[in-house]
């Protein structure tokens, strides 16, 4: 996992690997020249802080049956169910560029994830102010699906336990969360939602991809929140390095399901929703931070 001091914009310029096409596999050129283009001021002060991790170097998580097993791997905490069978979060061979693969094992409702755990891993926090600019994105591809649970986004830190995120009815758990999510009741549809502890669940877009989820296709999914942005468009939300047409508006910001203030870290979940193995792979993410 890589951390860097940005400078503003005399001083420092961002290398974007994606500029002419959105299916290229870097980050997305539209989303972070929001936050990473030039700025104004050439004193040096340090702007904000990104993190981003390749997947090259993460380490294997590999895992035999007998019950649950937790841990922590190259600054991530994870969580592997295997109750019946081995799940493991292990790289991918035939992926030179770097792929972290998080497979569960057979039975129903089991599960793996890579998380932020107390003390481990990355944390971004929406200001109670809603003043400082956040963006994420990563590159992911879903295995099979049917019966299945993913999330992919920021949770508090204690979601990678077992049902700290998904319980085993296929819902989401009253924590805080923010991110991408495909739910066992529409198994095939992506959909993003976000909520506060103790607050009603949001779904601010039921389908974000417009169809049906392809197995083992690669998309690239993200959003920037800026509150320079109009009102109407506060947090804007990308597929494929595209702008969609649903944002978060000031009013969704102010409102008490929107989880300012709170601690948030990268999570990357799956859980069965039958019993069946389920994959989901991550090529690389990025996070900004300012400060």
């Amino acid at each position: 996992m890589t951390t860097s001091a940005l400078q503003p914009g005399a001083l420092y310029t961002p290398y974007l690997r994606e500029k002419s096409t959105t299916l290229k596999r870097g980050p997305s050129w539209r989303l972070w020249s929001r936050v990473l283009g030039p700025g104004a001021s050439p004193d040096g002060a340090v702007d904000g802080y990104l993190f981003e991790d390749e997947m090259l170097n993460v380490g294997d998580f590999n895992t035999g049956g007998g019950g649950a097993t937790t841990g922590t791997i190259g600054g991530y905490g994870v969580y592997v169910d295997t109750a019946v069978a081995a799940g493991s979060i292990r790289h991918l061979a035939t992926v030179y560029s770097g792929a972290l693969r998080i497979l569960s094992s057979t039975q129903d409702n089991a599960q793996a994830s890579i998380a932020g755990a107390s003390g481990v891993g990355v944390q971004a926090v929406f200001p109670t102010a809603l003043d400082k600019k956040l963006a994420f994105e990563a590159r992911v591809a879903f295995g099979t699906i049917a019966n299945n649970n993913f999330f992919l986004g920021l949770t508090e830190e204690t979601c990678c336990a077992n049902d700290g995120l998904i319980d085993d009815t296929g819902a989401l758990a009253d924590v805080d969360h923010f991110g991408f999510c495909v739910l066992e009741g529409a198994s095939s549809t992506l959909t993003f939602k976000y909520r506060k502890n103790g607050q009603a669940q949001q779904t601010p877009i039921a389908n974000v991809l417009g169809v049906a989820i392809v197995a083992n296709t690669y998309y690239k999914l993200g959003f920037v929140f800026d509150p320079a942005a109009i009102p109407a468009q506060r947090v804007t939300f990308y597929l494929n390095g595209e702008e969609l047409s649903t944002y978060l508006t000031a009013a969704n910001l102010a409102a008490a399901t929107f989880p300012a203030g709170e601690e948030m870290a990268l999570a990357a979940q799956v859980k069965n929703g039958a019993a069946a193995a389920k994959s989901m792979d991550i090529d690389w993410w990025r996070l900004y931070q300012e400060v």
